[in-house]
């Protein structure tokens, strides 16, 4: 401890650190308004201290402050009855008149009597050290603040200095530094200590004031030093504590963790509860800790209630019976009106409820609402009570967490301005489930968020036109209303939505036209929503005469903007141009860079197929992995395919993952992919795996899928056989490919010999219809040759022109031999089936088909000759 010099004056009639007052009379010194170890000795004399005379106050009071404790004489001096006045009794045997201890002259009429006293020496004090001086450039005011590391900040005039007390310096904060309030502990100077600072005796009151804007360290530089900061005029002063010594500080919590407050509370009961001040100090831990939710903080604070009856109940809580904790709670709960019947009761009911009792936190869920507080933490409550099983909290959770979101994004949405987004969600809610106090229709929603800006929201007010017909007065008064706010200054979204609307009327009406008149003021006022919606339709009669940016131009508008679905847009509308790969090129690689998905997906196919310029400087894989990582299905599918190439088994695992992946997220040729490698393993179960994923891609008109399931229901392989679905399935692989309106092929059979066969298909809604011929010629030189002509009238009974067929023909065949030219002419009907797989086709067909034969004609005239007709053909389907 340091020793304090100059004291002289300021310890007259006491002693540093001992606990009474000296008043000097002959012999020595009376002792008065004690306590501690000198409790109950008023009116004795201290006559030595460690076995000497006390001769001078203050060179004594120098001396202690270097001690622990002092041995001090004390002298009880009774003198006879007289009057009937008694002296005091001797504290330590007041029953007892022959004090062995006591000393009894001869010729003295008085009576003495002698204790020795080992007395602690109860000091605190402060001390300054060294003052910092502020670096150029510190406010002139500055208040403390911390960091959630408990660093030291101070900050004023919108600075932040950093305290370092490793080196003992102030510096300017780091950027990005967040400030965090801090406060001195209240209990820092709750000790029975006698307090000085520099010599000069303070109360704790008086103390704690004159340091209430101090930050209290426990280290400065080397030492391991409880140090206070003050900040002045002249600078940051470092103060250093010297504590009592008989019994420390009491520890104090950081109430940004709260757990502290409990633990350093019930430090001090254990520890210290015969200190004086050392109940309040634990009961002010125990209060921070439960204002910061510390529920058994808030038992504490009632385990020492005067109300016996609640402190036993709360006791059996800190024991663990958690029905005790739910009724000590309800209990606060009813008395109410104090600060045990708030946070307090509320704290421990949750405290109960995380013990796991449901009915408690029935309760404190019903008393947050009941008070109109956080409605996020009754929704915590009762999903707490949810999880320990009762489903009526459960059910009560959910309807509560929609009728506060419902509430606070209606709130937003009706609000001036209106939030595009809440009014979005809103809408979106609605579409779900009716909510109470909440009278707005989804499409009212919609249409708010539209006119404030959000896109989507004037996307989704079109499923509502399509469904109630642009006709329906709802309809009609958004229509009207988006057009007036379109020409509303700092409104021009409004026109994308109108236009949304319109766009969906009749080609030939002048609102049709008028739509895309309003996606180019829209685009062209900024709006690169209007520049996509524009470029993105294909603008017939009234609407193409429109003057204005083509397609191409508006794109380009919102690609210059960095918009990066613009430029994925202008790049395919740049790609369907065989002139425009070059430009397409430019705007998908833009659009990459901007963050399309969908665009660096493109990249990488040109990058496949080399016909990217920089094919040499880029990777397909890294394109399709950046379009997979940003969430393109599409890019990871192809990213599968670059890794492992061909439909066996991927060698490479990431391929694998990468199908799942793009399948999982809607990319149905990934489906079918993983279909294909289940089904090369050849087992049942994988068989089983493959044919959900099969079933994806045939749901989404995949071919290949649909045609593979056919075959597994037809064998039963991986699925329950059924010949039915099988045919289902290759009928439905049938129709999914697209009619070809061509076919060019080779034929060879009887009448027609060997020879050509075409076939153009005539437009029909509901069936197959096609006009075709069959060709042939045989030359023979010399002997002869044979020629077949066959006009044919096919019809199917499939749109698509395959499957069974039924022909009606003419057919005319000559045959030259020995000078001789005989031409059969006749009609003919043939029944068959035609198969297309692709670009490919094959046919086979078996009918009947007159002949006119002289000889036969005349005996069995006028019934004609009819001879069996029979082909095998395929080849190209061209168109």
């Amino acid at each position: 401890m340091l020793l304090y010099a100059l004291l002289s004056a300021a310890f007259a009639g006491t002693l540093p650190g001992i606990p009474a007052t000296l008043t000097e009379t002959d012999g020595g010194w009376t002792i008065s308004d004690s306590s501690g170890v000198l409790t109950e000795y008023d009116g004795w004399k201290m006559t030595l201290v460690d076995g000497e005379a006390v001769t001078d106050m203050a060179e004594l009071g120098a001396k202690v402050f270097d001690l622990d404790e002092v041995t001090m004489t004390v002298v009880q001096v009774r003198a006879p009855d007289a009057g009937g006045v008694e002296t005091p009794d001797d504290p330590e045997d007041p029953e007892d008149p022959e004090d062995p201890d006591a000393t009894d002259e001869p010729g003295d009429d008085t009576r003495a009597r002698e204790r020795e006293l080992v007395v602690p020496i109860n000091i605190a004090g402060i001390r300054l050290e060294e003052t910092l001086p502020w670096p150029e450039g510190a406010a002139s005011e500055v208040t403390w603040a911390t960091t959630r590391f408990q660093q030291p900040l101070l900050t004023g005039d919108g600075s932040i200095w950093s305290v370092n007390p490793t080196h003992g310096e102030v510096v300017a904060a780091r950027e990005g530094t967040t400030p965090v309030a801090y406060r001195f502990p209240e209990n820092f100077f709750m000790l029975e200590a006698d307090w000085y600072i520099d010599g000069v005796a303070y109360s704790d009151s008086t103390i704690a004031e004159k340091f209430e804007g101090a930050y209290i360290l426990g280290r400065w530089k080397k030492a391991n030093q409880d140090v206070l900061l003050v900040p002045t005029k002249k600078g940051l002063e470092v103060h250093f504590v010297d504590l009592a010594r008989h019994h420390g500080r009491f520890p104090t919590c950081d109430a940004s963790v709260p757990e502290t407050c409990l633990t350093y509370g019930l430090e001090i009961l254990a520890n210290m509860s015969e200190v004086e001040g050392a109940a309040a100090a634990a009961n002010a831990q125990f209060v921070l800790g439960c204002q910061a939710g510390i529920g058994r903080a808030c038992l504490e604070i009632v385990a020492h209630d005067d109300n016996e009856e609640i402190a036993d109940i709360a006791e059996g809580c800190i024991d663990g019976d958690e029905f005790d904790c739910a009724d000590v709670g309800s209990r606060l709960l009813e008395r109410g009106g104090d600060a045990t019947g708030g946070y307090v009761a509320l704290n421990i009911l949750q405290h109960s409820c995380d013990l796991g009792l449901a009915a408690a936190c029935r309760v404190a869920a019903d008393h947050v609402l009941e008070k109109d507080e956080a409605i996020d933490h009754a929704i915590a409550l009762l999903d707490s009570g949810c999880i320990h099983g009762d489903r009526a909290q459960c059910d009560d959770a959910t309807t509560l967490r929609h009728k506060a979101f419902a509430t606070q994004v209606a709130a937003k949405c009706t609000a001036e301005p209106a939030d595009a987004d809440s009014c979005y969600e809103l809408g979106k809610l609605l579409e779900l489930e009716e909510v109470e106090h909440i009278e707005l229709h989804p499409f009212d929603a919609f249409q708010v968020s539209c006119t404030e800006g959000n896109e989507d929201a004037c996307k989704r007010m079109g499923y509502y036109v399509d469904r109630w017909g642009l006709g329906d007065d709802r309809v009609v008064r958004a229509t009207t209303d988006l057009l007036a706010a379109c020409h509303t200054a700092g409104k021009s979204h409004a026109c994308v939505g109108a236009a949304h609307l319109l766009v969906r009327l009749k080609p030939s009406s002048k609102e049709y036209a008028q739509s895309r008149e309003l996606y180019i003021e829209a685009c062209e006022a900024g709006e690169i929503s209007g520049c996509i919606g524009g470029a993105s339709h294909l603008w017939i009669k009234k609407a193409k005469r429109v003057k204005g940016p083509d397609n191409i131009e508006l794109a380009t508008m919102g690609c210059d903007k960095d918009s990066p679905e613009a430029c994925n847009l202008l790049g395919k509308l740049h790609n369907q141009k065989r002139s425009g790969l070059n430009d397409a090129i430019v705007a998908w690689d833009k659009g990459c860079e901007l963050g399309s998905m969908n665009a660096c997906t493109q990249v990488g196919i040109l990058l496949v197929e080399r016909r990217h310029p920089k094919h040499k400087e880029l990777k397909p894989a890294d394109e399709f992995r950046r379009a997979c990582e940003q969430g393109d299905p599409e890019g990871c599918y192809r990213l599968g395919l670059v890794l492992s190439p061909g439909v066996k088994i991927p060698s490479d695992a990431e391929a694998f993952d990468l199908f799942v992946k793009a399948c999982d997220e809607g990319y149905s040729e990934a489906c079918e992919r993983l279909g294909m490698i289940h089904l090369t393993r050849k087992t049942f179960y994988e068989a089983e795996i493959a044919a959900r994923y099969l079933t994806t891609g045939c749901n989404d008109r995949l071919l290949e899928s649909c045609a593979e399931l056919s075959k597994m229901y037809k064998h039963g392989n991986g699925v329950q056989k059924d010949r039915g679905e099988a045919r289902s399935l290759a009928l439905q692989a049938g129709t999914i490919e697209p009619r070809k309106n061509l076919r060019i092929g080779g034929k060879l059979g009887f009448l027609n010999l060997l020879g050509l066969e075409a076939e153009v298909m005539v437009p029909t809604p509901f069936f197959g219809l096609s006009i075709g011929t069959d060709f042939s010629y045989l030359p023979g030189g010399s002997i002869g040759s044979i020629m077949y002509l066959g006009p044919t009238v096919r019809m199917y009974p499939s749109s698509k022109g395959r499957g069974v067929f039924m022909t009606v023909g003419y057919h005319r065949f000559t045959v030259n031999a020995l000078e001789t030219s005989v031409t059969n002419d006749g009609f003919n009907v043939k029944f068959g089936v035609r198969s297309q797989q692709g670009v490919g086709w094959v046919s086979s067909e078996f009918g009947l088909g007159s002949m006119s034969v002289p000889v036969i004609s005349e005996i069995i005239a006028p019934i004609p000759v009819l001879v069996p007709m029979f082909a095998m053909s395929g080849g190209f389907a061209a168109l």
